[in-house]
């Protein structure tokens, strides 16, 4: 997965569709013949697909080999994308600047991902217009899946303040873990969690953390615990109601996802 620069490109937006029916509805009621008036609107196309978005994966890359990943991605609406992620194979945290490859996306919302020598490395379906993209693998033996999630504006620690719901998924080195919790963010850089985990299909009692948060301008950031020490590399998207992370714990493949309870 790869990702581009921000280029300024045409967007649909609401407003933009409530304009074009109100034209359409002039000429008719005028006796012009509306598609006359005005081209019909094309969602799915490279353009759908600008600016900055975060990004998530999770699965194989071969049998035995476990990939879990969270990035800033950019794509320039022209088929063109630059990603930077963090990555954990096998519990072994690494990371990847500047990534670039190329997508497609075609009238029906379907599109493929492209790496620099032209080999076709995911297939993709663009949903809610272009603001989120579904994918997976398309490499021979790999079983992952990815998804990108528009990032609206910019942001801060007040951003995200508030009541999330949260969902973890993944395998530690002891085995499969599942968590299902809430974490209230102050606004202000503190954080507290209570969740449920389940390892390896052995339900524990429930669980509170406690600890700070940080979050850049461009809507990347982190949780880090008690001693300062970074345990979830965070990308917020979604205009603050969705955060994309995963676990940096040794050993951890892990991603987390957090929404907004309202």
């Amino acid at each position: 997965m790869e990702h581009h620069t921000e280029f300024e490109e045409p967007i649909v937006t609401n407003r933009c569709r409530w304009v074009s029916t109100l034209i359409v509805a002039v000429f008719v009621a005028a006796g012009c013949d509306a598609s006359a008036a005005v081209a019909p609107i094309t969602l799915c196309a490279p353009q759908a697909l600008h600016g900055p978005y975060g990004s998530q994966r999770n699965g194989t890359t071969a049998p035995g080999t476990s990939i879990t990943s969270v990035g800033l991605a950019t794509f320039d609406g022209n088929g063109n994308l630059v990603e930077s992620q963090t990555i954990s194979t096998n519990g072994t945290f690494s990371t990847a600047a500047a990534q670039v490859s190329t997508y497609t996306v075609n009238a029906d919302c379907t599109g493929t991902l492209i790496d620099a020598t032209g080999t076709i490395i995911a297939n993709l379906v663009v949903v809610h217009d272009g603001d989120e993209v579904l994918g997976a693998s398309a490499v021979p033996g790999s079983n992952s899946t990815f998804h990108f999630e528009r990032i609206t504006g910019t942001c801060s620690l007040s951003t995200i303040a508030g009541t999330y719901g949260v969902q973890r998924n993944g395998t530690t080195k002891t085995g499969s873990l599942l968590a299902i919790g809430s974490t209230t963010f102050d606004g202000v850089g503190g954080s507290v969690a209570t969740q449920i985990i389940n390892r390896a299909g052995v339900f524990g009692a429930p669980t509170h953390q406690a600890g700070p948060y940080v979050l850049n301008s461009d809507c990347t950031g982190a949780q880090t615990d008690s001693s300062g020490v970074t345990v979830a590399p965070l990308v917020v998207v979604a205009g603050g109601d969705e955060i994309l992370a995963m676990s940096l714990t040794a050993g951890n493949n892990v991603v987390v996802h957090f929404e907004r309870d309202k």
